[in-house]
């Protein structure tokens, strides 16, 4: 393979679970039918994450959506699936870790779980920081990678 490649990925998933006031994404107006940004969809964005595991490099990607990832079990499915790819060195993901632990369980469950990096970001309107430094434990625990960070407003 030649050279490594850093990828920094802004999915087209655009729905939160959060309703902070700070946030310009137009939550929780964003429904399951709109949640996928006009002219994509989960099609194209499996179609993106398959060029990227068919790169002839060694790919460090992270993932960004305008939202919260771990609402779309088809999107987390389809993270895990990308962490399989051989070049593939890790899956960063950013999230609000407000998750359920059955629902990171599922995603870990499926992934290589020394691939998966969460990047949680403390939402101090909508959620405890007790709640989100347990979930990011919890992930550590399992065998990801995880960091906390907080938005100062």
């Amino acid at each position: 393979m030649s050279d490594d490649l850093q990828i920094w990925y802004l999915a087209p998933l655009r729905k939160c679970n959060l309703n902070c006031s700070y946030c310009a994404t137009g939550q929780p107006n964003i429904t399951d039918k709109d949640m996928w940004q006009k002219g994509t969809g989960i099609d194209h964005h499996k179609a993106i994450l398959q060029w990227i595991s068919n790169l002839d490099r060694k790919i460090s990607i992270r993932i960004n959506t305008i939202g919260e990832p771990f609402i779309s079990d088809e999107y987390m499915q389809s993270l895990a699936e990308l962490s399989h790819s051989d070049n593939i060195k890790f899956v960063e993901i950013l999230t609000n870790a407000t998750f359920t632990k059955k629902k990171f369980d599922q995603f870990i469950k499926s992934a290589i779980a020394e691939k998966i990096t969460l990047w949680a970001t403390f939402h101090h309107e909508s959620v405890s920081i007790k709640k989100i430094t347990e979930n990011v434990q919890y992930a550590i625990n399992s065998g990801a990678k995880a960091f906390l960070h907080g938005l100062v407003f």
